[in-house]
C-alpha cells in the first residue's frame, strides 16, 4: 500500500505541517524576537505542496503566499520575505514543470518504444530492417523480428546483426530482392516482390516481400514464408487435375442426394453433361434392376458412415444400358458429421464382355475336350456300323426292301457322322470347311430340330424356288444361322404366337447401291420372317453389335445376330433387316452362288470300287473294327493281316519287312500310338506306305503326318468307297 496514497491524507499532512510552521514562526518572532529567517519554515509546506500536488500545489502555494502578505502589511520584513518566498516558489515551480515535462516525455518515449518493439517482435510476418551502404549497392542487416528469425533460421543475433545482406543471403541478387531494396531506397516508393522461390545452401522456400523506406532512411522488408501455401496450392491443383482428368466418373452429392459436382469423365460415361446432372438426383441413371429396397439399403449403409462398394446396371442419357463398378463414400467435416457423399463410377461394360467371352471360351474349351473324347469313341462305334451296313447292302439287290432299309441305316450313320463333325466345329476343334452346299438340305435338317422344340403356337413354314443354286458355305454355320434367326423370331412371338416363314430363292443383284457391301451378281437369298412385335427403329442399327440385346436377363447374350452377321460376311455375302412395329421382322441373307465364289461343281458319277491283291497289315485296338476291316478289304481282293497289338505288329513287320505292301494303323492305341508305330516302321523300311485311321485326335496335324512319313489320314467312320480309293492310291503311287 502506498504511503499517503489518498487525497484526504495528503491534505491532512499538509495542514499539520502548515500549522507547525506558523506556530514556530510566530513563537520565535514575537516571543523571542528572533530573526525572521525562521519565517522561512513557513515555506516548507508550501514547497511540499507544490512538489506533491504539482499544479494544485503551486496554486495553493501562491494562494497562501498572498494571504501571508495581506495578513501583515505593516511588517515590512515579513512582507518582504513573503514576496521573496513567492518568487522562490514561482521559480521553483517553473523549473519543476520543465523537469517534469522532460521526465514525462522520456517516459512516453520509453513506453512508445516498448509498444513498437512488442509489435515488431510479435508480428506474424517476418520483419527485417536494413541500412544502405556503398550508395545502395549492399545493405547491412540492423534487426530481424522473432518471426523473421524463424523463417530465415537464425538461432543467434550474431548470425545476421551488422552483417551484409549479400553475405547472409548469398543468392539474394539472383532472387531479385536486392534490386528491389535499391529501388525503394533510391526512390522512396514502396514495392512488392511477388512470391518466388529463394534457395541457397542454408535455407530454401517460397517468399513474398513488401519493402518500404523509413523516414530515417532505413529499408524495411516485411516478408512471409509461403512454402506451405504453395505446396497446398500445388497439391490442390494436382488433386483438381487428377479429378478432372481421371478416367472414372466422380460425382459429389449433398446429404439429400442432390448432385453438386461431376467431373468430365462423368459426361463421357453417362452422357449427362455437368448442366444436366447438377441439381439432379442420381436416380436419372437408375434402371429396373435397382429396386427401391436396394436403394434404401445403400443409403442406410452410407448414412451410417460406411463405404458402399458394388456393381450396378445403369442407363445413359440415351437410355442405353451399361455395367458399372462403383463406390460411395461419406465425406465428413472436422466434427465427424457427414456433409457430402462422393461416388466413383467406372464403366466395366467392356470388361464384362471380355469376361463373358473368357467364360464362353472356357466353356468351349471344356466342350472341346469333351467333344474330342466323344468323337473318338463315337466314331469307333459308327465305323463298324457303317462298314457292316455297306457290306450287307452289297449282298442284296438294290430293288429289295432289305436294301432300302439298309439305306436308311446308312443315312442315320451319315447323320451321326455329320453330328460329330458339327460338335467338333462348334467347339472350335474342327476346321470350318467352305464347300458347295445345297441350302435346302441344311434348312430341312434344322427345321426337324426346331419343330421338336418350338411350341405349337408357332407355325413354321419353308418355301423354296425350284433349281436354286448351291452356295459356298460351311453346313454347320448355315445350320447355326437358321437356329439363331428362328430362335429370335420365336422370342418375338412367344406370348401371342405367330408364323415363321423360311424362304429360299435365287436373285440377281444389278444395282450396286441396293447392297453396297457386295458385288453385283447372282445370289441365293435366304429369308427368315416372323409376325412378332418388330424392332424399334431407334435401335435397329445396333442389333448386329456384339452383346447388344433387348431381351431380359437369361434369355439372350446379344451374340446371336452378331454371329449370323459374321458368318454371312465370311461367305462374302450380305444381310439386310426390315421391320415394322407390331407387324413383324424379316431378315434377308444374300449368299453368292458356288460358281460365283470361284468353284465349279463337278457332277458325281457312280464309280466301281478299286480292287487289288496286295498284302495289307491292319493294326487297331478295337476287335470289332478289325473284323469289319478284314471283311471289307478281303471283299476287295486284298490279303489282310489284322492285329490289335501295335508291338506285335512291329515284331512281325521286323521279321518280314518286305512282306507287306501297305500298313493301316489306328492313332490312339495302348502301348504305342500310330505316330510311334509309323516312325518305327519307317526306320525298318522307309518305302512302306502307311495310312493313319483315327476317330479324333488333337495331335493329328498335316505337319506331323508328313514328318512321320505317313501317306494319308482318314477320319473314322470311313466310307467304303473312300477307303478303297485311298488304299489303291497309296499303293499305286508307291509303285
Amino acid at each position: 500500500m502506498k504511503l499517503f496514497g489518498t487525497e484526504s491524507m495528503k491534505i491532512a499532512v499538509m495542514v499539520c505541517c502548515l500549522s507547525l510552521a506558523v506556530f514556530f514562526t510566530f513563537l520565535f518572532h514575537y516571543r523571542y524576537n528572533t530573526s525572521l529567517v525562521f519565517t522561512h519554515f513557513f515555506y516548507i509546506p508550501i514547497i511540499m505542496a507544490s512538489l506533491w500536488w504539482r499544479k494544485k500545489g503551486i496554486i495553493i502555494a501562491v494562494f497562501l503566499s498572498i494571504l501571508l502578505i495581506l495578513s501583515d502589511l505593516d511588517n515590512t520584513e515579513i512582507a518582504y520575505n513573503a514576496i521573496r518566498g513567492f518568487m522562490f516558489i514561482f521559480i521553483s515551480s517553473i523549473a519543476y514543470i520543465l523537469v517534469e515535462k522532460t521526465r514525462i516525455a522520456q517516459k512516453e518515449q520509453i513506453s512508445s518504444e516498448s509498444k513498437y518493439r512488442t509489435l515488431f517482435e510479435n508480428m506474424a510476418d517476418g520483419v527485417a530492417i536494413f541500412e544502405a551502404m556503398n550508395n545502395g549497392s549492399d545493405f547491412i542487416i540492423i534487426d530481424v523480428n522473432r518471426s523473421g528469425k524463424q523463417i530465415d533460421q537464425f538461432a543467434l543475433p550474431d548470425q545476421f546483426q551488422g552483417k551484409r545482406v549479400t553475405d547472409v543471403f548469398p543468392n539474394i541478387k539472383q532472387f531479385g530482392l536486392l534490386d528491389v531494396f535499391y529501388r525503394v531506397w533510391s526512390t522512396g516508393n514502396p514495392e512488392k516482390k511477388p512470391v518466388s522461390l529463394y534457395k541457397d545452401e542454408r535455407i530454401h522456400g517460397w517468399r513474398t516481400n513488401y519493402v518500404y523506406k523509413l523516414p530515417s532512411g532505413e529499408i524495411v522488408s516485411v516478408y512471409r514464408d509461403d512454402t506451405e501455401k504453395i505446396k497446398t496450392e500445388k497439391d490442390r491443383s494436382l488433386l483438381v487435375a487428377a479429378v478432372e482428368q481421371v478416367g472414372e466418373a466422380i460425382m459429389i452429392t449433398n446429404q439429400d442426394g442432390i448432385i453438386e459436382y461431376v467431373n468430365p469423365a462423368f459426361e463421357t460415361i453417362t452422357g449427362f453433361s455437368i448442366e444436366d446432372a447438377t441439381g439432379q438426383n442420381p436416380v436419372i441413371m437408375k434402371t429396373e434392376t435397382q429396386n427401391d429396397e436396394f436403394i434404401q439399403n445403400l443409403w442406410k449403409q452410407i448414412r451410417q458412415g460406411d463405404t458402399w462398394r458394388g456393381y450396378l446396371t445403369n442407363q445413359r442419357k440415351d437410355k442405353t444400358i451399361y455395367e458399372t463398378q462403383l463406390s460411395v463414400t461419406p465425406l465428413k467435416d472436422s466434427t465427424g458429421n457427414i456433409e457430402h457423399f462422393v461416388t466413383i463410377l467406372r464403366d466395366i461394360t467392356h470388361e464384362k464382355k471380355r469376361e463373358m467371352l473368357l467364360q464362353q471360351a472356357q466353356k468351349m474349351e471344356a466342350l472341346g475336350v469333351l467333344a474330342g473324347g466323344i468323337a473318338h469313341d463315337f466314331n469307333n462305334i459308327l465305323f463298324p456300323i457303317l462298314g457292316y451296313t455297306q457290306m450287307i447292302m452289297d449282298d442284296f439287290p438294290k430293288d429289295s426292301l432289305t436294301y432300302e432299309n439298309l439305306q436308311e441305316i446308312l443315312k442315320s450313320v451319315y447323320r451321326a457322322k455329320n453330328l460329330v463333325n458339327q460338335i467338333l466345329t462348334f467347339s472350335r476343334q474342327g476346321e470350318q470347311e467352305l464347300r458347295p452346299l445345297q441350302l435346302d438340305l441344311v434348312i430341312k435338317e434344322a427345321m426337324k430340330l426346331l419343330r421338336s422344340t418350338l411350341p405349337t403356337t408357332i407355325e413354321l413354314n419353308f418355301y423354296m424356288e425350284q433349281n436354286c443354286s448351291m452356295v459356298l458355305a460351311d453346313p454347320t454355320q448355315i445350320h447355326q444361322i437358321i437356329m439363331n434367326l428362328c430362335t429370335n423370331a420365336y422370342h418375338a412371338m412367344e406370348e401371342s404366337g405367330g408364323v415363321i416363314d423360311i424362304r429360299l430363292k435365287e436373285v440377281v443383284i444389278r444395282d450396286v447401291d441396293e447392297l453396297k457391301d457386295i458385288v453385283p451378281g447372282t445370289y441365293v437369298m435366304l429369308s427368315v420372317s416372323d409376325t412378332g412385335y418388330g424392332i424399334d427403329p431407334t435401335i435397329i442399327d445396333r442389333i448386329f453389335d456384339p452383346f447388344f440385346t433387348t431381351k431380359t436377363r437369361g434369355k439372350g447374350t446379344g451374340l446371336g445376330l452378331s454371329v449370323v452377321h459374321g458368318i454371312v460376311r465370311s461367305c462374302k455375302g450380305a444381310i439386310r433387316v426390315y421391320s415394322e412395329l407390331e407387324k413383324g421382322t424379316i431378315f434377308k441373307l444374300f449368299l453368292p452362288r458356288a460358281k460365283e465364289a470361284g468353284q465349279d461343281i463337278v457332277a458325281m458319277e457312280p464309280m466301281i470300287l478299286p480292287r487289288g491283291k496286295e498284302r495289307l497289315l491292319v493294326v487297331d485296338d478295337e476287335k470289332t473294327i478289325l473284323n469289319m476291316l478284314y471283311q471289307m478289304l478281303t471283299r476287295l481282293g486284298y490279303d489282310v493281316v489284322v492285329l490289335n497289338d501295335p508291338t506285335q505288329a512291329l515284331t512281325i513287320f521286323k521279321s518280314h519287312p518286305d512282306g507287306f505292301d501297305l500298313v493301316i494303323t489306328d492313332m490312339t492305341m495302348p502301348k504305342m500310338t500310330g505316330f510311334e508305330l509309323s516312325k518305327a516302321l519307317k526306320e525298318i523300311r522307309s518305302s512302306i506306305p502307311i495310312m493313319l485311321c483315327t476317330g479324333f485326335s488333337e495331335q493329328v496335324t498335316d505337319e506331323k503326318i508328313h514328318s512321320f512319313g505317313i501317306g494319308t489320314c482318314v477320319m473314322k467312320p470311313v466310307i467304303y468307297s473312300e477307303l478303297a480309293q485311298k488304299i489303291r492310291s497309296l499303293i499305286d503311287n508307291k509303285q
